[in-house]
């Protein structure tokens, strides 16, 4: 009967230790609560190297979703960790794979209340599968 007390007591420790930490994970990132636009620069590109970007981020449902509407791009981006001040996101793009790259590595730093840095990395298969910065942009946050 002890042994089947513990497991039970250890199970509802567990459980509740999880939705603290996905509370606090998600706290962390509040900031980002809203809709963000700006102008990206791509640096590895000759040619159509500056597109727009919109980002709607609801973090109390988890909902991160990205759209470049000047390449008729977008998708969803999941939220692979975060701090007080950075967030980091693998990009999933659903519109428009031929003109937009798939499964980028985004991470979105704060500036100020209004204002976050947005890097963005992509695979490159050429040298040995290592993360290549590849665009950035300062987001504004909409009112």
């Amino acid at each position: 009967m002890k042994v089947r007390n513990i497991i039970i007591i250890a199970l509802l420790i567990t459980s509740t230790g999880c939705k603290i930490s996905k509370q606090i994970s998600q706290h962390k990132i509040s900031w980002l609560n809203g809709t963000w636009q700006g102008t990206g620069y791509q640096i590895d590109l000759e040619n159509d190297n500056e597109w727009s970007i919109l980002l709607e981020i609801d973090t109390n449902n988890q909902l991160y979703t990205i759209a470049y509407p000047s390449l008729n791009c977008s998708g969803k981006w999941k939220l692979i960790k975060s701090s007080k001040d950075q967030a980091t996101f693998e990009e999933l793009i659903e519109l428009n794979t031929v003109d937009c790259t798939q499964n980028g590595k985004v991470i979105l730093s704060k500036v100020d209340d209004d204002h976050v840095i947005f890097s963005y990395f992509y695979t490159n298969t050429k040298f040995g599968n290592t993360k290549k910065a590849s665009a950035f942009s300062t987001l504004e946050k909409q009112k």
